[in-house]
């Protein structure tokens, strides 16, 4: 004999599984992985940017950390909405919490920017560096370089 309870519950939870696996998260992981650091010196400095306005100038989120004695870092820059994205690094080789730069502003410390974007006369432009989160965690990796000679 059928019990009207059990068929509802029969009916309805295969709909509510099936909605919710087609639902997108709101919020979606962004993990940063950074190599080309001298082993055990100094900290990364990293800084999130959600906007072509906001490059370079009003970051979303800043994060520094020691570099491991394999000269690379990983960091968690949190989890944000779906969208466009750039990050930018430097390696803070002496710990004083500044990119130096030689007399004409060119970095004497290495920098990085995502999709290892590289600048010309300045630092990488957002369409070159941008990228989106769109439907899963991301794992983004940048390798330093440096930029001038010291």
């Amino acid at each position: 004999m059928f019990n009207l309870k059990n068929v509802a519950a029969v009916l309805v939870v295969p709909l509510l599984c099936s909605a919710t696996a087609w639902a997108a998260p709101d919020e979606f992981n962004i993990t940063l992985g950074v190599v080309g650091a001298d082993p055990d010196v100094g900290k990364i400095m990293a800084s999130l940017y959600d906007s072509a306005e906001s490059y370079m100038e009003d970051s979303l989120v800043d994060i520094a950390t020691d570099v491991d004695e394999h000269g690379s870092v990983r960091l968690n820059l949190g989890s944000h909405a779906p969208g466009q994205f750039a990050i930018v690094i430097f390696y803070d080789k002496n710990e004083n919490g500044n990119l130096d730069t030689n007399f004409i502003g060119i970095p004497k410390e290495k920098v990085g920017f995502s999709n290892n974007a590289k600048g010309r006369f300045g630092p990488a432009m957002w369409a070159d560096a941008r990228f989106l989160l769109e439907r899963a965690n991301l794992q983004v990796e940048i390798e330093l370089i440096q930029a001038s000679k010291n």
